[in-house]
């Protein structure tokens, strides 16, 4: 599990696609916005900020998203993996 307060952003580079994410907890504390421009495995729960999933090429997300909004950008697809490491 990581929290993170005030700024949350995964940018192409982000090296969090092995096997092992798919237990990734991302969980964001603040209001603003979480941006994920890279491939993704794991959960983000931000229940008060916008999510923002995709970028200029196309992206995959797998496991669950929790937000106040979410924006799904073009050729982004979002694969269901429900959480269960608790």
């Amino acid at each position: 599990m990581i929290f993170v307060q005030s700024s949350l952003q995964l940018r192409d580079r982000a090296i969090i696609n092995s096997a092992f994410a798919e237990g990734l907890f991302l969980g964001f504390l603040g209001a603003g916005s979480v941006v994920v421009e890279s491939n993704f495995k794991g959960t983000i729960y931000a229940p008060n900020a916008s999510l923002i999933l995709g970028s200029d090429t196309s992206r995959t997300y797998q496991g669950e998203v929790t937000a106040k909004n979410i924006e799904l950008r073009p050729d982004s697809k979002v694969v269901h993996r429900p959480f269960g490491c608790f």
